[in-house]
């Protein structure tokens, strides 16, 4: 109070950094694989950009001073590292229309059977109709 500055000058700095830190604890991808996934993400982009089309293995590599061995092991591993919703739309076409794929529809319980599986589709078909009936607010 005696300089003048206001708490949340601080509380804002000190709150962020705890976010982050408790979000890199929780992350199961280390620190440093990060940093290369993201310079492998930004080459791409700026290759894709001056090519004008996906840019290969090879000049990937060349532009990150790495072996292409690293590179597709990177490739690799930025599949691993995203995670998906089970209610990311996956396929089809426009996000509107009945023909779109979402991917809990793609993950295949080996134990179900026929008869639960339309069971679960027509709940499904019945809770949406129902919460699209809801006036808006609710």
């Amino acid at each position: 109070p005696t300089r003048d500055v206001k708490f949340e000058t601080y509380a804002i700095a000190l709150v962020r950094g705890a976010i982050l830190e408790m979000l890199r604890d929780e992350d199961w991808v280390p620190r440093s694989i990060r940093e290369k996934l993201k310079l492998l993400d930004r080459t791409q982009t700026r290759l894709e950009t001056d090519l004008g089309r996906p840019a290969s293995v090879r000049e990937l590599a060349d532009s990150m001073g790495i072996s292409d061995q690293e590179v597709n092991e990177l490739l690799v591993r930025m599949g691993r590292t995203n995670v998906y919703s089970r209610d990311d739309i996956v396929g089809g076409g426009s996000h509107d229309g009945d023909d779109h794929i979402h991917f809990v529809e793609m993950i295949v319980d080996e134990d179900g059977s026929p008869a639960e599986e339309m069971e679960g589709k027509e709940m499904r078909r019945v809770l949406a109709a129902g919460v699209d009936r809801l006036p808006e607010r609710e």
